[in-house]
């Protein structure tokens, strides 16, 4: 019986570690995803007015380069 319980602490203590694990691959996830949507309006507010004042060539290679920088 207590080889049974040793196997089950081990089994428990493991499940831990992994729970533990994937927390953190969620937590640095969820700061990419931040970091991202940040990245994301900052380039909207720079496009904006480029695109208001109807400078749309300028808005449109601007929104080009960060497609392909999003791409690369």
């Amino acid at each position: 019986m207590k080889i049974a319980v040793c196997d089950d602490e081990k089994e428990i203590q493991q499940q831990i570690s992994d729970n533990q694990k994937h927390m953190e691959q969620i937590e640095v996830l969820y700061a990419d995803m931040r970091a991202f949507r940040h990245d994301m309006g900052n380039h909207v507010t720079v496009l904006e007015p480029l695109i208001r004042q109807e400078a749309d060539d300028d808005g449109l290679l601007w929104f080009d380069l960060i497609v392909m920088l999003q791409i690369s």
